[in-house]
């Protein structure tokens, strides 16, 4: 082999270990990330539903008002 490939491949081959620690590091953050951004859209469409059902609970209490108030105007 030629010597000028032999240096050229016994430093590549030292930088392995590192390039695939890299690598790993990378889709570990990026699967942390994912993780966590999933949580917290799951905690935030929770609160979705909290406030959709006041809302309702809000509307349906203001039409039941309404024809109280109307027949007491009368």
């Amino acid at each position: 082999m030629d010597p000028l490939l032999q240096e050229a491949y016994s430093t590549v081959i030292t930088a392995v270990p590192y390039v695939v620690l890299a690598y790993l590091l990378i889709w570990l953050i990026l699967f942390v990330l994912i993780v966590v951004s999933i949580l917290k859209l799951n905690k935030i469409e929770k609160e979705v539903e909290v406030l959709e059902a006041s809302i309702d609970r809000l509307e349906s209490l203001k039409q039941s008002d309404k024809p109280l108030d109307e027949n007491a105007r009368k």
